[in-house]
C-alpha cells in the first residue's frame, strides 16, 4: 500500500506544480530583460534603456535616456523629388550607432526602433530604415500615425502612473500630433496633421513669405491671432467622442513630445491663459530677442525660432479641443517609452 502512494505521489509531481499539489500559490518567477529602444523623430532620435519585467509588462529601472538631434523633417521639406539625401540618411544612422555606444555599458539585451512621420513620408524611408538594420544593427519599424498615438498613451500613462480610464494623451511631435483615448479594449486616435515644422511653415505663409526655411519671428500680435484661426479651422474633424471624453471633469489630459513651454518655470503643468501670457511676452521678438530672454545659448540659436510658434499651436490646439489643464508627462524618452512596453516589437528576441 505504502508503495503505491510513493508511486503515485511521484506521478502527480511529475506532472503538477508543487503549488497545485499541496494548495500553495507559489509565485511565478519574473524575467527581466534589458532593452534599448529608439525612436526616430522628425528632429531628434531618442533612446531609453530599460529593465523590463516581461511578465507584468512594466519597467523596473531606467538606466540610460538620451537624445541626438539629426533634422529629417526639415531635409525633407528642402529635397525636391521627396527623398532623404544621404548627408541626413548618414547622419542618422552614425547617431544611431553614437547612442548604441553610450548603452553599451548596460549591455542591453535586445534592441528595437520606431520611426515616424519623416520616415512615412519619405519615397526611401524605407531604404533607410534597411540601412539602420544593416548598419547599426537596430531593427526599425516605421509605425502608423495611429500607432504612433497609442505608443504615446502608452507613454503618457506608463510615465505618470494616472489610470488609463482617465486619461487622453496628447504627443506634440515635431511633424504632427496625436490626441489618443483608450476604450475599453481599444484606442481612439485623433491623428493631427500640425506638428512643429509643417505649422512654423503654415504660419510663414500667413505672414506671406516663401522660404519655408527661415525663421517666422517676430510674428505680430494680429498674425497670432489668424494663427489660432487657421488651427480652429484644421480641427474641425475631432469626433464628437475624443471632444465629449475631454469634457469630463475626471479626465486628465498628459502631454508628451514637446513641452511648449521647455525651458520656461512651472512648465510641468498649464492652461490656455499661461500660454496666452507667454505668446503676448514675445509678440515682435526676433531670434535674437528671444534668445536673451529666454537665455537660448548660441549652439541652439535654432531652437529661437519654434519657441513663439509652439507656443502659438499647444494655445490653438487647447482652444480648438476647449482643453483647460494640460499635465506634461514627456520625458526624453518619448515613445521610447511606449515602444519598450509593447510585447510585438521584440516577438523575434
Amino acid at each position: 500500500m505504502k508503495k503505491t502512494l510513493y508511486l503515485l505521489v511521484a506521478v502527480l509531481l511529475t506532472v503538477a506544480p508543487v503549488g497545485v499539489i499541496f494548495g500553495t500559490n507559489a509565485p511565478q518567477p519574473h524575467k527581466i530583460e534589458r532593452r534599448a529602444a529608439f525612436d526616430i523623430g522628425s528632429g531628434q532620435i531618442k533612446m531609453q534603456v530599460s529593465d523590463v519585467d516581461i511578465t507584468a509588462n512594466k519597467i523596473v529601472n531606467v538606466l540610460l535616456t538620451d537624445i541626438a538631434t539629426v533634422k529629417l523633417r526639415e531635409s525633407l521639406v528642402k529635397s525636391l523629388d521627396g527623398r532623404l539625401s544621404s548627408d541626413i540618411q548618414n547622419q542618422t544612422v552614425e547617431a544611431i550607432v553614437q547612442l548604441l555606444e553610450k548603452a553599451a555599458p548596460f549591455h542591453p539585451e535586445a534592441r528595437h526602433a520606431v520611426a515616424t512621420e519623416t520616415l512615412r513620408l519619405a519615397k526611401n524611408g524605407e531604404a533607410l530604415a534597411e540601412r539602420i538594420k544593416n548598419e547599426a544593427g537596430v531593427p526599425v519599424t516605421i509605425i502608423s500615425q495611429e500607432e504612433e498615438g497609442i505608443l504615446g498613451f502608452i507613454s503618457a500613462v506608463s510615465i505618470s502612473g494616472i489610470d488609463p480610464v482617465h486619461a487622453v494623451s496628447w504627443d506634440f511631435g515635431g511633424a504632427s500630433f496625436q490626441i489618443t483615448m483608450k476604450c475599453d479594449d481599444h484606442y481612439m486616435v485623433y491623428q493631427g496633421k500640425l506638428g512643429k515644422i509643417p505649422f512654423k511653415i503654415a504660419l510663414l505663409q500667413i505672414q506671406g513669405r516663401t522660404d519655408q526655411t527661415v525663421s517666422p519671428n517676430p510674428i505680430s500680435k494680429p498674425q497670432v491671432t489668424q494663427a489660432l484661426q487657421f488651427i480652429k479651422d484644421t480641427l474641425k474633424d475631432v469626433p464628437a467622442t475624443l471632444r465629449q471624453k475631454l469634457h469630463r471633469p475626471d479626465t486628465i489630459v498628459l502631454e508628451v513630445g514637446i513641452n511648449p513651454l521647455y525651458g520656461m518655470l512651472q512648465n510641468t503643468d498649464f492652461n490656455s491663459l499661461r500660454l496666452q501670457q507667454e505668446i503676448e511676452s514675445r509678440v515682435n521678438l526676433d531670434d535674437d530677442a528671444i534668445m536673451m530672454k529666454d537665455s537660448i545659448a548660441q549652439e541652439y540659436k535654432g531652437v529661437s525660432a519654434y519657441v513663439v510658434s509652439n507656443l502659438i499651436l499647444a494655445l490653438g490646439i487647447m482652444q480648438a479641443l476647449d482643453i483647460s489643464q494640460v499635465h506634461y508627462a514627456g520625458t526624453q524618452g518619448a515613445n521610447a517609452v511606449g515602444v519598450l512596453l509593447s510585447p510585438k516589437y521584440w516577438e523575434t528576441y
